[in-house]
């Protein structure tokens, strides 16, 4: 090639940039006229921004990061702040509108905070497995019409945070009825208002169908040591049990027998209670 042609070829970068930048100062000037013609030129505008050259999918990733964080951080208070404030990327533009609505896994984490959100969530999420996490303790209509809804959807969840009261534990154990296939995480906490108590939360619940489930964590809940919930798992972690529903010590060895797998396992206050004449676990009888 010769020099005369490199000269030529060489002013091309600029001229590209130049072009781009005229461009976009082009589509500036024309947004900022009053017509439907103004509001067709949003999209191309919001086209030249350079976030606009994501792909899709990293977009998405981008805003489910942000959705984790927003429902980690308003975990555990009460009143419970909005858990759906990162819905507000979708507002920005119609780019990043598009891209939320159509990665359905964006939609899995329910925090149950209004009947209508929690079905346009359930809609959008398609059949993503689900993330629920709902606390009880505060029960009202609108609140138990919201739960309804979603443990409609049980053999969908994943994962499962359910905290009650010992007023509301009853219609809190009545959601949990259904077979829950993809079922891997389960925590059941019942916050104690009156009398030192507790409720029966591992009888028959999902129908003894949760074939997936490796994650356990239990307070304040009466156990039934022989329950297909405590089989199988990796994690188990029980505490706060009334004297009168801990195991014995045969019960707990046969129910840990039923978890090879295990490699946590944190018992507090859920130990058996041996007599005050026994001095090791190896004088213990155990039971036929």
């Amino acid at each position: 090639m010769s020099s005369q042609s490199i000269r030529e070829v060489t002013p091309l970068r600029p001229f590209v940039a130049e072009a781009s930048i005229r461009t976009q100062e082009q589509i500036e000037r024309d947004v900022s006229l009053p017509s439907q013609r103004a509001l067709d030129l949003h999209p191309q505008r919001d086209a030249v921004t350079c976030i606009s050259s994501l792909p899709p999918e990293l977009l998405a990733e981008i805003f489910m990061d942000y959705a984790r964080q927003v429902y980690n951080k308003k975990r555990g208070k009460y009143p419970r702040p909005s858990s759906l404030m990162w819905i507000q990327v979708t507002h920005v533009c119609r780019h990043w509108r598009q891209v939320a609505l159509s990665f359905p896994d964006l939609w899995t984490l329910l925090v149950l905070e209004s009947p209508s959100w929690t079905e346009q969530m359930l809609i959008r999420s398609k059949m993503a497995p689900l993330v629920i996490e709902v606390d009880l303790r505060h029960l009202t209509l609108q609140l138990m019409e919201t739960a309804n809804k979603a443990f409609k959807h049980i053999s969908r969840v994943r994962e499962l945070r359910l905290t009650t009261s010992q007023r509301a534990a009853g219609k809190a154990m009545a959601l949990l009825i259904g077979p829950a296939p993809l079922l891997e995480s389960l925590a059941l906490s019942e916050t104690l208002f009156t009398t030192v108590t507790s409720h029966s939360a591992t009888a028959d619940l999902f129908s003894g169908q949760t074939p997936n489930l490796r994650k356990v964590t239990l307070e304040s809940c009466e156990i039934m040591w022989p329950s297909s919930l405590l089989a199988n798992l990796i994690h188990l972690d029980i505490s706060h049990l009334k004297l009168s529903f801990r195991p014995s010590l045969s019960q707990l060895l046969t129910s840990l027998d039923r978890m090879p797998a295990l490699r946590r396992c944190t018992l507090k206050d859920a130990l058996p209670v041996l007599p005050e004449n026994v001095m090791s676990v190896s004088s213990v009888p155990t039971e036929e």
